[in-house]
């Protein structure tokens, strides 16, 4: 996988995506059994808010395999529901700009980033 990946999501709507991160175990990819691993998807212009966190602990992350490195993203309609959109020229913007990096902490303390990029968010327009 390289290491730089956009992501385009819409509000109000699921969104899946399976990771599968590169190393050097047995299949060319990271043994991920034990390790945490946490998402921050912040605004790109606005002082780094972070307008989304995701992790192993509140579900949007999930390990699908640990030893091939397979992770997955799942957010849900509930969980972009609620993100504010910026103003432009005194109209709510069609979309929200961020940035996202994954870290992993393997069972050794060491954090790895396998994974990071542009976040789009593209917001809801029927309601």
């Amino acid at each position: 996988m390289k290491t730089n990946y956009d992501i385009e999501a819409h509000q109000g709507a699921t969104y899946l995506h399976r990771f599968i991160f590169q190393g050097d175990g047995p299949h060319g990819t990271y043994n991920l059994e034990g390790c945490d691993i946490r998402m921050h998807v912040r605004r790109a212009h606005a002082e780094g808010e972070v307008v989304l966190e995701c992790s192993l602990s509140n579900e949007r992350l999930q390990v699908l395999d640990a030893p091939n490195g397979v992770v997955r993203l799942k957010l849900k309609p509930e969980d972009t529901k609620g993100i504010r959109f910026p103003k432009v020229n005194a109209e709510v913007a069609d979309d929200l700009d961020c940035v996202y990096s994954i870290e992993v902490t393997d069972v050794d303390g060491d954090v790895h980033v396998p994974v990071r990029g542009k976040f789009r968010l593209l917001r809801a327009i029927t309601r």
